[in-house]
């Protein structure tokens, strides 16, 4: 996730049995309306360690393994969430392609539901979620 911070944030922190994974920290100025914002920004990622002895050696030692973990965590979740997505739409457009549904589309129809389709097949690869098409969203 992406963060900003008026000072330079450290490596991690820990908060209780929080840690707050940082990394590509860098320095921004931007100029708006003659004012000046000076800061850093970063990716951070967030992990929930319970019951670890010795949790900030722990991190030191392991930093680069948990930012891994935490890196595959997000974007797992992150497609686990598409997936839920393309369920929920795969059951309204699964709803068009029944024959008596089906061959009441016009061409332009039929070819716009392919395309949706098809962008809702690759949503865990492009990671946008296609726009259902007008004629879907009066019908429902």
């Amino acid at each position: 996730m992406k963060a900003k911070s008026s000072v330079e944030p450290k490596k991690y922190e820990i908060k209780g049995d929080v840690i707050f994974l940082r990394e590509n920290i860098n320095s921004f100025t931007t100029e708006n309306d003659g004012r000046v914002d000076e800061g850093f920004e970063y990716d951070e990622y967030k992990l929930t360690l319970l019951n670890r002895p010795n949790l900030k050696q722990y991190v030191e030692n392991n930093f680069n393994k948990l930012l891994r973990f935490a890196k595959e965590r997000e974007e797992t979740n992150e497609l686990n969430e598409l997936r839920r997505n393309r369920e929920i739409a795969f059951k309204t457009i699964d709803k068009y392609q029944l024959v008596l549904y089906y061959n009441e589309l016009t061409e332009v129809q039929k070819q716009e539901l392919e395309q949706y389709r098809m962008k809702w097949l690759n949503v865990t690869e492009t990671k946008i979620i296609p726009t259902k098409p007008n004629w879907m969203i009066c019908n429902n």
